[in-house]
């Protein structure tokens, strides 16, 4: 899974289009835990969030490849989960004013 989500060059193409910590994490192929409890340790919490919503992202697009033969662009990989997390962020927002 470290692969896929994290070592692989599609996955850095992906990751170099976040820009920040992310882009410059130098994490090799480590276990997948490993991986996720460095990024907690070192990443402010809004970096994990957008780790977390773009690998949800990359891994969709992995299984999009795989089952469907359609390759997304790394932007729309990077797009999606960033949007997928504003929706989810204004949604918990209305809910709380209520």
């Amino acid at each position: 899974m470290s692969h896929v989500l994290w070592a692989c060059p599609y996955a850095n193409g992906v990751w170099s289009k976040m820009g920040g910590k992310l882009q410059k994490c130098q994490i090799s192929k480590e276990a997948f835990g490993n991986l996720v409890s460095h990024l907690f340790l070192y990443l402010k919490k809004e970096e994990v969030e957008n780790w977390a919503v773009v690998a949800w992202s990359l891994w969709n697009a992995r299984n999009r490849w795989i089952h469907e033969r359609v390759q997304s662009s790394l932007e729309s990989i990077v797009d999606r989960g960033v949007s997928l997390l504003r929706d989810y962020k204004r949604v918990q927002e209305k809910s709380e004013s209520r």
